[in-house]
């Protein structure tokens, strides 16, 4: 059986943390998800360029903005209720981004 870490909820964007009534998992919403995914983009931005930092933000705005918009608006309506993130997914993508990362420091 795989182990379910959280769920995305896709239908209720601004929940925080309400957790699975079969399950007990806690489940977050959408819009949270993306808005820490900016943050830790500009963070890593702002420590890798700080000359360039401002005008990466105003390229990408619309970017962030239209994704954050588009789960708000459309996922509700098309997607499903809820996507489950496994343990076992999110250590292979927490090592293959290691990996990428320390490739790039020794190349």
């Amino acid at each position: 059986m795989r182990q379910v870490l959280i769920y995305i909820l896709l239908q209720r964007p601004f929940a925080l943390g309400e957790p699975d009534l079969k399950t007990g998992v806690p489940g977050f919403g959408l819009t949270w998800v993306l808005a820490v995914a900016c943050l830790v983009w500009m963070a890593v931005n702002y420590v890798r360029n700080r000359a360039l930092f401002l005008a990466e933000i105003k390229q990408s705005a619309l970017v962030w903005g239209g994704a954050i918009l588009a789960s708000i608006f459309v996922l509700p309506m098309v997607g499903p209720p809820k996507l489950p993130i496994f343990g076992y997914g999110m250590l292979v993508l927490i090592g293959f981004l290691s990996g990428l990362g320390l490739s790039r420091l020794r190349a």
